[in-house]
């Protein structure tokens, strides 16, 4: 997957993790935020293979995990979600991960 594709899937499932928020269907807003994070941890674990452990990218990236754990436990607990707000925090996160990675020349593409 290279690096437009995976910022396609993060944008696609902060759309969908919006939608279901909205549509109330809180198990699929977190089989969702889910997917995010294992695709958010399958891409650290790609960049610190090619960085090394303790680089930038991954402290973003684990930030950007530790946020998807926490809208999870809100929805978890029943709390009242801002599907709008959600889905601005998810991007704005993004926006960090897009700026701090080019996949074109930090990670080789898989074969």
């Amino acid at each position: 997957m290279d690096y437009a594709e995976i910022v396609r899937l993060f944008s696609e499932l902060h759309g969908e993790v919006k939608d279901a928020l909205e549509a109330k269907e809180a198990a699929l807003a977190m089989r969702l935020l889910e997917r995010c994070q294992g695709a958010a941890l399958e891409l650290g674990n790609r960049v610190e293979a090619v960085r090394g452990k303790g680089c930038h990218m991954v402290a973003i990236l684990e930030d950007y995990c530790e946020l998807v754990y926490e809208v999870n436990e809100q929805i978890w607990h029943g709390e009242y979600i801002n599907p709008g707000k959600v889905y601005r925090y998810l991007n704005r996160s993004l926006e960090l991960v897009k700026e701090n990675l080019s996949l074109e020349t930090a990670i080789p593409k898989e074969t």
